[in-house]
């Protein structure tokens, strides 16, 4: 794909794609020999319309003792995503959130959604889910559909987790519908 940018990559992919069930995995993600299995189980199994799994964090630099679990869960996981070791299905009010790097849904889903907003410099996945969820779509999270997301050396500073925060905000300030008591101060026109 010629054009930078993640939705434009996977919008040509999902183009050029035959499958009825479209898995989505990034370049820095390395699925294990369960992640196929355990997506397809899913889509049988459970008749979703998507599914995700787990995306566990591979450390390639040494993890600095400040970023503890709690604290990475609570940055917001870096592209990782761990909902726990059991089947998860948004039919019995679980939240089944996916991130990019783990993420297969049926083409039908595609063929009446559309594909990726080609807007979103990031949060392409979130606000695909977010799609999904208010069409009242079947989602599952199985995590035997695992796979890791490398975390280079250079990546884990505060000054880069301030930076990623700062633009996931962006994100959050865009897809996030307008309300008046998001208002700080009320002023009249």
């Amino acid at each position: 794909e010629p054009r930078l940018g993640k939705p434009w990559a996977l919008n040509t992919g999902i183009e050029h794609a035959r499958g009825a069930m479209l898995a989505f995995t990034d370049d820095d993600v390395v699925p294990t020999s369960t992640w196929l299995w355990g997506l397809w189980r899913c889509f049988t199994e459970e008749r979703s319309d998507a599914v995700t799994g787990r995306v566990l964090p591979r450390w390639l630099g040494e993890r600095p003792a400040w970023l503890t679990d709690e604290a990475f869960w609570a940055i917001g996981g870096m592209g990782c995503i761990d909902w726990g070791p059991r089947r998860l299905s948004t039919r019995e009010g679980h939240d089944c959130r996916w991130v990019g790097g783990n993420a297969a849904i049926r083409r039908e889903v595609i063929d009446r959604l559309g594909g990726f907003d080609i807007r979103m410099l990031r949060g392409q996945d979130t606000e695909y889910y977010r799609r999904c969820e208010a069409h009242g779509l079947r989602m599952c999270y199985e995590p035997t559909a695992l796979s890791f997301h490398k975390i280079p050396a250079d990546r884990l500073s505060p000054a880069y987790f301030r930076r990623w925060r700062h633009r996931a905000g962006y994100f959050n300030a865009y897809t996030m519908p307008w309300k008046p008591t998001y208002l700080v101060t009320l002023m009249p026109l």
